[in-house]
């Protein structure tokens, strides 16, 4: 985007006679950016932005900038993700996002997946009825399995203090 600075410089430049492309290479922009500004002037009289519709671009400012170059000069190695979130808040809030403690992610959707993408699907609904049908194919000792297998991860996860498992 153009200093108001550049435009008003564009304008002055015009009032007095000077060419485009003079005015282009005095203050070194494209042709195309000065011959906008001048239309501009001429259709509203004004040399200031006009009104954008939207959010401001506001992740983009100067001090913005500078606070992430800071960020990232003080350690380099850390991530800002990192350095903003840690601390953020105890390792006993954070939320689990963990598919060893889900047992829809551990078991149920690879067996309904296995199962009802055995075969290409045509269409949006033929994938729905396949997996329906795998939905109502487990049996309820099929639940029992991933139920006591459940109850493993659980005391594995507990036994290492929520860190990382590994568990059979």
């Amino acid at each position: 985007m153009m200093s108001i600075e550049d435009r008003s410089a564009i304008v002055a430049y015009h009032k007095r006679g000077m060419p485009i492309p003079v005015i282009a290479k005095t203050l070194k922009l494209h042709r195309e950016q000065v011959h906008r500004v001048i239309n501009r002037y001429q259709e509203t009289g004004e040399v200031k932005d006009r009104h954008r519709s939207g959010r401001s671009r506001t992740a983009r400012t100067p001090a913005l900038r500078e606070k992430v170059r800071h960020k990232i000069q003080r350690d380099p190695q850390r991530s800002i993700r990192k350095a903003n979130l840690l601390g953020f808040w105890d390792k006993e809030v954070w939320p689990s996002n963990s598919p060893d403690l889900n047992p829809l992610d551990f078991a149920v959707w690879s067996i309904m997946e296995q199962k009802a993408c055995a075969v290409r699907h045509k269409s949006i609904d033929s994938l729905k009825r396949a997996l329906e049908k795998a939905w109502d194919e487990i049996t309820p000792e099929m639940i029992a399995s991933i139920l006591h297998s459940f109850r493993k991860r659980l005391n594995a996860c507990i036994a290492a203090g929520g860190s990382h498992f590994e568990c059979e």
